[in-house]
């Protein structure tokens, strides 16, 4: 990919223009741009990049129906051992694709929560979950059981998004004494942002 281009994406992702994304040729080649900078999950670029991805994947597989699938396999496959576990932001981009086709891939959520036990891999299935639950509970109603023990039971960063996530479903968590002042990083609507647990709880309610 040329300089040209590579610096075209990244003013794409900048602007959150990702229905410019298919005008540019060579979708595997994208695919694998995004993929490049997702990693630093602490700088915006990457979270752009992320719901980058399912728009994009979204609008090829509208003519090209097998891409998708292409895609979920090559994303499934980096967070395996054979892979060497490279697939740091493989959930969220997998959740992105659902969540902008669902009525597609209404197999996938299952198969993406069967990773959850895997504690690097947590937040950021949960997140995928949350996003997905925005547009398609019922795809993923399924995990609110694991969430709810999640939000009890896990580490502080883990159990924030967990609240977030069942907030999704209109599920409000309580605010307990031992979580009252946890917060973490959160993307939501376009900003990375840390967030306390009874500001969560307080947009869940809304």
């Amino acid at each position: 990919m040329s300089k040209k281009i590579s610096r075209r994406l990244y003013e794409i992702l900048l602007n959150a223009d990702y229905n410019a994304l298919s005008g540019i040729d060579e979708p595997h080649k994208i695919v694998k741009y995004l993929i490049s900078i997702s990693y630093d999950k602490s700088e915006i670029i990457a979270w752009r990049s992320i719901e980058a991805m399912g728009v994009f994947v979204a609008s090829i597989s509208a003519h090209s129906p097998e891409f998708g699938r292409l895609i979920l396999r090559r994303l499934f496959w980096s967070i395996t051992d054979e892979s060497g576990g490279i697939g740091w932001s493989a959930p969220e981009m997998i959740g992105e694709i659902v969540r902008n086709d669902p009525e597609k891939y209404p197999d996938i959520p299952q198969i993406l929560w069967a990773n959850s036990d895997e504690e690097f891999l947590q937040k950021g299935i949960i997140w995928a979950v949350g996003r997905i639950a925005e547009i398609a509970p019922e795809l993923v109603h399924f995990s609110i059981p694991e969430l709810k023990e999640y939000y009890v039971k896990a580490n502080p960063d883990v159990r924030l998004y967990a609240a977030w996530a069942l907030c999704k479903f209109g599920i409000i968590p309580e605010l307990t004494p031992d979580c009252k002042d946890m917060s973490t990083r959160i993307y939501e609507e376009g900003h990375y942002k840390e967030m306390s647990l009874g500001e969560i709880i307080s947009k869940c309610k809304k």
